[in-house]
């Protein structure tokens, strides 16, 4: 069997971990550094929290949690308030249809 297309198809079938660190620092997608023209997934993320009452960081890692048991985020925590935040992730679950949105949404084109 080869290895899968994507990054995620390949750590399956490999059986190793994809440790995903930094996945907020750059402010891409986190509430910090906005950029100019927000990004489709960006107003979707940001459309999730509002129905949600959530946070965009905490969608984006109950996304990562719920794409793969292969990945493992590390969002980072400078404040212990960050770290609670994190956690609040984990208290609920992206319903099917918000999951296929984001990932139709973050595939690369081309």
């Amino acid at each position: 069997m080869g290895i899968g297309t994507n990054k995620w198809g390949a750590c399956r079938e490999l059986d190793v971990a994809l440790v995903a660190y930094m996945l907020l620092s750059s402010g891409s997608l986190s509430a910090g550094n906005k950029p100019k023209e927000p990004s489709e997934l960006r107003g979707l993320l940001s459309d999730i929290a509002k129905a949600r009452n959530a946070s965009i960081s905490q969608v984006s890692l109950n996304w990562l949690l719920c794409r793969d048991a292969c990945i493992i985020p590390i969002p980072g925590a400078t404040k212990p308030q960050h770290a609670a935040d994190n956690l609040k992730a984990l208290e609920w679950r992206l319903s099917d249809d918000e999951f296929d949105a984001l990932d139709r949404t973050s595939a690369p084109t081309g």
